[in-house]
């Protein structure tokens, strides 16, 4: 579920920054979320369903955000060192 979360994530803001800058979702974006789901054994449905199940359970759910918070760190560190 966190590496799941992780990329949604990561699609999301790319699609809010498009977005920000007055382009409309398009077809390549709805793809890319499908991709996602599709790498990850899953559909939109299934995952609305345990992001909703682990809503209910805060412990659980902050335990999944700690590692997809050390996920995007991981994944930040990477791209900075590439710069170097």
């Amino acid at each position: 579920m966190a590496e799941l979360l992780t990329q949604v994530h990561l699609l999301e803001s790319a699609v809010n920054l498009k977005n920000a800058q007055n382009a409309s979702m398009n077809r390549k974006d709805s793809l890319a979320y499908n991709d996602i789901f599709l790498k990850n054994q899953t559909i939109y449905s299934e995952f609305k369903e345990n992001f909703t199940y682990y809503s209910s359970k805060p412990e659980e759910l902050e335990i999944i955000y700690d590692e997809v918070i050390e996920n995007l760190t991981r994944m930040q560190a990477l791209e900075e060192r590439k710069k170097q």
